[in-house]
């Protein structure tokens, strides 16, 4: 069930991520990374952002079933040149200091007579 598919992707060091949110973060992980984003969603332009920079595997998940997904998954996790290259690939998407600039373009955003 979906306790084992867990178990699976953390064995594995390939990254799940069923919102195409998380990407970011896992190019600091170093993570190969398997998007299944929200259908009609601004989650499906960032998912084929990543996925033009062959950064990301995507899933589209209306078309999407169990059989389908574990069948997929299963044959990346078998090939290591692929998870490699995946890893390597989402890194190159990785800025150090992307949390420190937001907060500062957010803080910029408004003046001290906003606030």
């Amino acid at each position: 069930g979906e306790e084992a598919m867990r178990m699976l992707f953390e064995l594995s060091g390939i990254t799940y991520d069923p919102a195409a949110v998380t990407a970011c973060t896992q190019a600091e992980q170093h993570k190969a990374t398997a998007l299944v984003p929200l259908p009609n969603s601004q989650q499906e332009e960032n998912a084929d952002y990543f996925k033009s920079h062959k950064a990301v595997v995507v899933f589209d998940q209306p078309e999407l079933s169990a059989q389908t997904f574990t069948e997929e998954i299963r044959e990346l996790l078998m090939d290591k040149e692929s998870i490699r290259y995946l890893e390597h690939k989402i890194y190159q998407f990785y800025y150090p200091q992307a949390r420190a600039r937001l907060c500062e373009i957010i803080l910029n955003y408004f003046s001290p007579d906003d606030v």
